[in-house]
């Protein structure tokens, strides 16, 4: 996850869209209006719902769900003065695409995802795991065969969260693809700073290995918490 800033595509004005709609649990609906692709075929204007568990897209007159995006599937976002756009993995296309939305109160929906994401880290790092204990998880990993390494990586992670740092110079011990990609999908739930997963990713030479590394994060993560997210009251 992370956030930039972008050049607005077309002059939209968002003026008359509703001011965000703060709701119980840590939820805020924000009135959008999707640019291209899919959403904009559902709907001049949709509601943005953004909560611990991700991003959904409501129909505004009921708020039934059109489109779900747990944490693990979106990959970044950028915005200009009037834009929102968030990049995601789609796990029917295996592959990274985006959706451009025009709002207002660009500013707020900024603030509301900076402190989910400032919750999510400052939990994690209370597991964060050791620095001797780091230092013999890898010693441990290259005196161990490839047959040992993935285990000893899981019993690692069963009480302890990693740095991006720290996953990267995991995946580099590996010897081979295969390991990497086994190695990162698990590693990535207990990454601190998820936001630069990329970084670990950069230890994989092929990007399709590295799709496929986000095409098996993506599936886990829908099937934990999507589900979770259907059942949510907005």
């Amino acid at each position: 996850m992370g956030g930039g800033s972008s050049k607005q595509v077309v002059d939209v004005d968002v003026s008359a869209l509703a001011p965000p709609d703060k709701r119980p649990e840590n939820i805020v609906l924000f009135s959008v209006m999707p640019q291209e692709g899919e959403l904009k075929k559902k709907g001049d204007t949709l509601l943005l719902e953004v909560g611990n568990l991700g991003f959904r897209i409501l129909r505004p007159e009921t708020e039934d769900p059109l489109a779900l995006f747990p944490w693990g599937q979106i990959h970044s976002w950028a915005h200009g003065t009037s834009k929102f756009t968030f990049r995601y993995f789609d796990d029917g296309k295996r592959t990274i695409l985006q959706h451009i939305l025009s709002m207002r109160d660009v500013d707020d929906l900024l603030q509301h995802i900076q402190g989910i994401i400032d919750d999510i880290l400052a939990e994690r790092r209370k597991s964060a795991i050791t620095d001797e204990a780091f230092d013999r998880l890898i010693e441990e990993l290259k005196e161990s065969d490839a047959a040992t390494q993935l285990d000893l990586i899981k019993a690692a992670m069963t009480s302890s969260t990693f740095t991006s740092d720290q996953g990267r110079e995991v995946l580099d011990v590996l010897p081979t693809t295969f390991d990497k990609v086994e190695a990162a999908t698990v590693l990535h739930s207990k990454l601190i700073d998820q936001n630069r997963f990329s970084h670990v990713l950069e230890s994989l030479d092929c990007h399709t290995d590295r799709e496929n590394v986000w095409h098996r994060i993506t599936a886990v993560k829908k099937q934990a918490s999507g589900k979770r997210l259907k059942e949510a009251k907005p």
